[in-house]
């Protein structure tokens, strides 16, 4: 798995109540489950099965001829069921100490055939089959119908993983992920992602935030209040239900109740998330409520929402069955030219997916800070590399593989204005502040504000001139692809 895959926003969230009732034991998550280890602090359940069946997705079929949130993904797979991801995060870091997914199927997939599919080394780990991806990360048959996948590609930590989760009997994750596990049971959720934030924030941290918050900027807030309240943070949970549309809800749980939280409670939300470069539009039209010790926040995702959320949830494979024109004993002749223009044109609407998506045109919401955006472009980055490439054009290929080039390229220059822009404000602070000890707070905040427009204006001035030459790029070979197959791209 990559580094940022399983990266989870700072705030997430799905409904209703703490249920502490117990696992089902047939046709369940709980054997996707058992396999997470206990120190996990982020865990994402998907019902793919469920998905794939909704009313939304047999309007994009029929809208599309496909189903634009899976395709080119494993959610897109008749033969997967439901999938587990988990992480343990570094909270300070955002990066991940160790990343795994665990997929349930309906056939048991064979590893010597996704060998071929996907690249790698076939191997046994403790007594099971596995395979080493040329991604940091191992796939391991668990089970008949169980297979796993975790980075990084350590053997001795792989071996070690495997052999507990073949032996442990139960469910060993926090006691808050276990609370949020149960909601695909209980009430039909296609799509858990949970956050362990338990005893993550203190109180110097509280207060530093509260005090330089934006949104308690003027108002009569009860600081302390505030900070006592985020302290005890539980956690926060994602869910969502493909029925018509894709409606979600997010939580925040608290240890205590959060009703200081209400008259502000949306906007510190947003502005959090925006903070943790996690800023989803639409989630500025969801409806806030405030319940007991839990605020929610609700509303409907539109399809590139629903992507997005899908790209942080699913584990870093293509679908674990053969497209029907692989033959592990045949491989694929060079001069079967429809089965090359159908991958072809199949890879090129993907690819160009990801690039409508996070075009400059999308970049267009003032508050999104440079990091953030760059966080997108990377992980976008890392979706057009797990893109399959059986039977694709090799200039096809050559041409993906420049676009992810590109965006990782144009990604680290927002990223590096985020980190520039923080020493540029850090010397600023020192300025003003570190030379005589006094002084009013007002005078650090606009030389900051001016570091932050100054290296965010760079950043997006070479994104723009990027973004320009990959549609030049695009063109070029859609043209060439068109001539090649005569068939439309």
């Amino acid at each position: 798995m990559t580094n940022d895959h399983v990266r989870l926003f700072g705030v997430l969230a799905f409904f209703f109540l703490m249920v502490t009732a117990g696992f089902a034991e047939a046709g369940s998550f709980k054997e996707n489950l058992i396999p997470v280890p206990g120190d996990a602090n982020v865990l994402i359940l998907i019902n793919a099965a469920q998905a794939r069946q909704s009313e939304y997705a047999r309007q994009l079929r029929a809208e599309h001829g496909g189903t634009p949130i899976m395709d080119q993904s494993i959610l897109s797979a008749p033969n997967v069921e439901r999938i587990v991801t988990a992480a343990k995060l570094d909270l300070a870091t955002g990066e991940p100490v160790w990343e795994l997914g665990v997929v349930s199927t309906t056939n048991e997939p064979s590893l010597p055939n996704l060998a071929k599919y996907l690249g790698g080394r076939l191997d046994t780990i403790d007594e099971c089959a596995a395979l080493q991806l040329p991604i940091n990360a191992y796939i391991v048959a668990l089970g008949p119908r169980l297979v796993g996948v975790k980075s990084p590609a350590d053997r001795q930590a792989i071996a070690a993983w495997a052999r507990d989760a073949r032996t442990r009997s139960d469910v060993s994750v926090s006691e808050y992920l276990k609370e949020m596990a149960v909601f695909p049971e209980q009430t039909g959720t296609d799509l858990i992602m949970a956050l362990d934030l338990s005893n993550v924030v203190g109180v110097a941290a509280s207060q530093a935030f509260l005090t330089k918050s934006k949104t308690l900027a003027g108002k009569n807030i009860d600081i302390d209040e505030l900070t006592r309240l985020l302290t005890s943070v539980r956690g926060a949970t994602l869910g969502v239900r493909i029925l018509d549309k894709p409606h979600a809800k997010l939580r925040i749980d608290f240890g205590q109740d959060a009703a200081a939280l209400t008259p502000v409670a949306k906007e510190l939300i947003l502005e959090i998330l925006a903070n943790q470069g996690a800023t989803i539009d639409e989630l500025a039209d969801w409806n806030v409520d405030v319940k007991g010790n839990t605020i929610f926040l609700g509303g409907v995702f539109s399809t590139r929402g629903l992507r997005r959320v899908l790209s942080l949830a699913e584990p870093p494979l293509p679908p674990l069955e053969s497209p029907a024109t692989f033959r592990p004993s045949e491989p694929a002749s060079p001069g079967e030219t429809q089965a090359v223009a159908q991958a072809s044109a199949k890879h090129f609407k993907a690819v160009s997916q990801i690039l409508d998506d996070v075009g400059p045109r999308r970049r267009n919401r003032d508050d999104k800070t440079p990091g953030e955006y760059g966080m997108w472009l990377d992980r976008s980055a890392r979706k057009i590399d797990k893109l399959p490439i059986l039977n694709v054009d090799e200039d096809l290929l050559d041409y993906s593989g420049e676009v992810s080039h590109g965006l990782r390229n144009i990604s680290n220059q927002y990223r590096g204005a985020g980190v520039k822009a923080g020493t540029a404000s850090a010397n600023t602070y020192y300025e003003v502040w570190g030379g005589y000890g006094y002084g009013y707070g007002y005078d650090r905040y606009n030389p900051r504000r001016e570091a932050r427009k100054q290296e965010t204006a760079t950043a997006v001035s070479a994104g723009i001139t990027s973004f320009s030459q990959l549609d030049d790029m695009t063109a070029q070979i859609r043209r060439l692809m068109t001539q090649r197959y005569k068939i439309e791209f």
